[in-house]
Formats: C-alpha cells, sequence, structure tokens
C-alpha cells in the first residue's frame, strides 16, 4: 500500500470501514476457483461485500506474488490489504491458529514472512496442506522469533470457541498461563468470539479487555463466501473499525482503543454537520476544507486565518451578530477582507436525515441553496442546518464564571444532559430522603435518656410488684369480683322472676277470688 497516497476515502477524516482479518485465496489448497482473472475477481467481491480492510491469511503460507497482484488491484479501489498467516500453533492438545498480520515491510525487500514460515517448520514436510500439521513453536516461540526480525506484526486468536481454537484447545492451568505469558500483549484481537463466557474468562484470566473482530475464513467456499459465510443466527458477523489512515498504527490504535473504534454493526451518523468549505475568489480562493461529522480542528498560527474562515462559515449559513458576540465590526470587516468584492463560499452540508444539499453565498448577496444540482427557492441556509451554535473567538475568551460557561455548556449539549439531569434529581430527591431518616434518628437519639429513665422506672416498679406478692392479690380481687358479679346477676335474675310473678298473679286475681 503506497503510504504517501491520499486516499479519497479519509479526505473528511476518520472513517468506518468494514474489516474482514481473516481471508483466504486460491493459494490455499481447499480453495475453489475456477475463473481467469483471480484478482479482479476477488477484489471485486470485496468491493460488493464493502469490505475496505482485509487480511490475507492462508494456512501456514503466504503466495508473495498473488499477495501483490491482489494488492495492486486493491490499491484502484482504496481498499486495504495487508499480509498475513493462519498459523499453525503447536499450544493445546491438537493445536491452535493463530492469526498473523504483518506490516508491509515483512515483503518490501523480502519476503521474511516464507522465512520465518521455514524457520516454524524447521523438518516439518507438507505443513501448508490439509491437515496443516502444527509448527515446532508455542506461543511464546512464535512471538520471540517474529521479534527477531525487527519488524512490526500483532495476532488474532484465530475462531476462539471453535476446532483450533483456544477454548477448544486448552483448559485450567494451560488455558491460565497461556494467556497470562508475556507473549499474549501481541494478542490484539479475537475472532469469531461468540460465546461470551469464554470472552469473560479470558478477560478475567487477563485482567483486561480485549478486541472483537470477524473474519469470514471461507476457504472451502471459495470467492462466494467471503464477506458472508460467519453466520450468527443466520446474520452475517461485521466487523467495522474507524481509522484515519491506511497504515498499520492506524489500524493497531483501532484494535487498542476498541470502545470507540470498533463496532459490529456500522454506526449511525445521527447529527448535521458541514462537510466542506471551498471560497472561490477573495484571499482564500481557490482554498477547500474537507470536515468530518465529528469533532474538527483548525490549527495555525495568529493570523493565519482561522477566525476568517469561521466568520465566513457563520456569514454563508446566515447567522446574525447579536449583542452578546463580542467585537462585532472586527468580525464583519474579516468577512469582507477574506470574500472581498464578488468572492463566494460554497458549503457542502448534510442534514440529520443524510441528505446533502451545497449552500452558495455570494459576498453581498443572499445565500442560494441547493439539492444537488436544482436550485431550492426560496429555502433558506438555516432550514438545512438547524439551530447552529456560534462562538467566535473573543466570544469564547469571555466565558469565565459559572453562568456563562453553563449556558455555553447548555447550548452545546443541553438536550444530551436531559437524562443526566433526570437522574441527578432522582438521587438529589433520595438524599433528601436519608437526610430526613437521619433526623428522625437524631430526634430519637435525644429522647433516649428520658425513655431509659422511664424504663428504669418501670422496672423498678415490676421488682416492687413481685416482691409485696401483688400479683397474688390481684388475681384474689379478680376472683372475688367474679364472685361478686355472679351474686349480683343472680340477685337481678331473682328480682325478675318475683316480678313477673307478681304480674302473672295480678293478672288472674278476679279469676282466682271467683273461683275460690
Amino acid at each position: 500500500m503506497n503510504m504517501d497516497k491520499q486516499y479519497s476515502i479519509f479526505q473528511n477524516g476518520s472513517d468506518w470501514l468494514r474489516a474482514d482479518f481473516h481471508l483466504h485465496t486460491k493459494a490455499d489448497e481447499p480453495f475453489k476457483y475456477s475463473g481467469t482473472q483471480f484478482a479482479k475477481d476477488y477484489i471485486k467481491h470485496l468491493i460488493d461485500q464493502e469490505i475496505k480492510v482485509g487480511v490475507i491469511t492462508n494456512h501456514n503460507k503466504f503466495d508473495l506474488q498473488e499477495f501483490n497482484e491482489l494488492n495492486s488491484e486493491a490499491e484502484k479501489h482504496e481498499i486495504y490489504l495487508l499480509p498475513g498467516v493462519e498459523f499453525s500453533c503447536k499450544d493445546g492438545r491438537t493445536g491452535i491458529h493463530l492469526l498473523i498480520v504483518f506490516d508491509h515491510s515483512w515483503i518490501k525487500e523480502e519476503n521474511f514472512i516464507e522465512r520465518f514460515l521455514i524457520q516454524a517448520f524447521s523438518n516439518i514436510t507438507g505443513y501448508d496442506r490439509p491437515n496443516y500439521p502444527n509448527s515446532n513453536f508455542n506461543l511464546s516461540d512464535t512471538v520471540n522469533c517474529l521479534n527477531q526480525y525487527g519488524k512490526d506484526f500483532f495476532i488474532i486468536a484465530a475462531h476462539i470457541d471453535d476446532d483450533n481454537g483456544i477454548f477448544k484447545e486448552m483448559k485450567g492451568r494451560n488455558l491460565e498461563s497461556w494467556i497470562k505469558s508475556d507473549a499474549f500483549n501481541k494478542v490484539l484481537g479475537l475472532q469469531k468470539a461468540w460465546f461470551q463466557d469464554n470472552v469473560r474468562k479470558l478477560e478475567s484470566i487477563s485482567g483486561k479487555s480485549i478486541a472483537l473482530v470477524e473474519g469470514t475464513d471461507s476457504v472451502h467456499l471459495g470467492i462466494s463466501g467471503i464477506g458472508i459465510s460467519n453466520k450468527k443466527n443466520g446474520v452475517t458477523q461485521k466487523t467495522y473499525l474507524k481509522i484515519g489512515d491506511y497504515n498499520f498504527d492506524a489500524l493497531k490504535f483501532a484494535l487498542i482503543d476498541k470502545d470507540y473504534r470498533i463496532e459490529s454493526k456500522l454506526p449511525e451518523i445521527k447529527n448535521g454537520f458541514i462537510k466542506s468549505v471551498t471560497f472561490q475568489g477573495g484571499k482564500l480562493g481557490g482554498t477547500t476544507i474537507n470536515l468530518n461529522h465529528s469533532m474538527n480542528n483548525l490549527i495555525g498560527i495568529r493570523g493565519s486565518g482561522k477566525s476568517s474562515i469561521l466568520e465566513c462559515v457563520r456569514y454563508a449559513l446566515d447567522i446574525e451578530l447579536t449583542k452578546q458576540n463580542v467585537d462585532r465590526e472586527y468580525k464583519t470587516n474579516l468577512v469582507n477582507h477574506a470574500l472581498g468584492s464578488g468572492g463566494k463560499i460554497i458549503l457542502q452540508v448534510v442534514d440529520d436525515q443524510n441528505k446533502v444539499y451545497r449552500i452558495e453565498k455570494i459576498f453581498g448577496e443572499s445565500a442560494n441553496v441547493y439539492n444537488r444540482s436544482e436550485l431550492q427557492h426560496n429555502l433558506p441556509a438555516k432550514a438545512i442546518v438547524q439551530k447552529p451554535i456560534y462562538y467566535g473567538q473573543k466570544d469564547l475568551s469571555q466565558i469565565g464564571d459559572s453562568v456563562s460557561t453553563e449556558y455555553l455548556l447548555n447550548r452545546l449539549i443541553g438536550d444530551q444532559l436531559k437524562e443526566h439531569r433526570r437522574k441527578i434529581e432522582s438521587k438529589n430527591q433520595e438524599i433528601i430522603n436519608i437526610f430526613s431518616d437521619l433526623k428522625k434518628i437524631e430526634k430519637n437519639l435525644l429522647q433516649k435518656p428520658d425513655i431509659e429513665a422511664k424504663k428504669a422506672e418501670l422496672e423498678l416498679n415490676i421488682k416492687k410488684f413481685k416482691d409485696l406478692e401483688i400479683d397474688k392479690k390481684l388475681e384474689a380481687q379478680i376472683e372475688y369480683n367474679k364472685d361478686a358479679n355472679h351474686i349480683k346477676r343472680m340477685r337481678e335474675f331473682e328480682e325478675r322472676v318475683l316480678e313477673d310473678i307478681d304480674e302473672l298473679i295480678e293478672e288472674y286475681k278476679d279469676g282466682f277470688d271467683t273461683f275460690t
């Protein structure tokens, strides 16, 4: 790969690209191909699968001539191919497979990859043909031998859950010592790591997390299997890397900074952004600045034009200067100086729906908005770039107190803070409740001496109660009360009976007198 070449794919900075770390070719015996233009057909398939970074990893073999043909064709389409080997390491019960990824320097002057393989498979025949016998090297031997060449490389543990993967081949102490070895530091990724329990086990042993990457490993399917054959539950597993250039260091950095530079799905760009700024005429005529959808930085000495570019972008977007902006006259003069009479600024803008527009503004005239080449009549720039936030250098220099700083942060990331503010408010309420409980406890603690005094008094009374046998007297009193109550009820019953008899006699008195 030409490291000095400026690739259009990176003209706007870092980008997310699909990578495949386990590619086979017809140099591998089981790989089937019957065409006549292998390099063209192979690269075309990478293009169809949108694979922009690939590692050629044939079994215990590296075919320099074939790689150069593939790489030459890949460069035409801005595809980054790296030399590699699927290496049979003797660790484990029946051996494990490692994907060794080499810098291009390994093949620039001489085929040092082939020299390494000859060393590793000394006195072993047929090592590059099925069933691919193990080398003489374990992981430590492999890394030590490769280090002697003084060239850069890293290792991906291949199909770790399957046959010839580390978890099928090694258990217990063997696995632990393998992962804790110094040589394991060269392992920057795990390929086809689909069982999370295995990943957690490895991270627990190593004490660090490691990049999970994919490679289609389609040796038996030939070209047709590249990019689609590694399926989990019917879904092809993919890896996307965020890199800003085609070089070995960028690739390694992506694997090391995996939390921010490796994804299994292509991340969506949800925000609108300015893709490029072009000047025609004026002091900056002929200048084009390509920007990224993430953060961009303009770096230069004082007077190099940073503020002029910013003010011209503000001018093109029809962002009016307000009373809050510092030195408005100076900013207006910057635009006048940069564009001058008849100067034009052109912005290529992407909205939040990923639709591309072109905004053109000639100095002193209204801005025109184009969808491709079609003029969007009466469509203002602010309809494309919604709610832009503008602060000039002098505006920012005035910010220092807590109120203005908070105002700036709210404008920049206010919407993103809503959920965090809700969580903070929830935690605040929890703290308030805790303080309320603590106050109740404190109040109870203050009442403790009174409560203890009452308790002591009660204990003394209970002791007196027992010493004077008041309990027995109470029992006798209760029995007496029971008798008194019983006699009372009997008396009341007898009185009611006598009353009833008197009434009965009175009722029949005349009859008694008649029949006497």
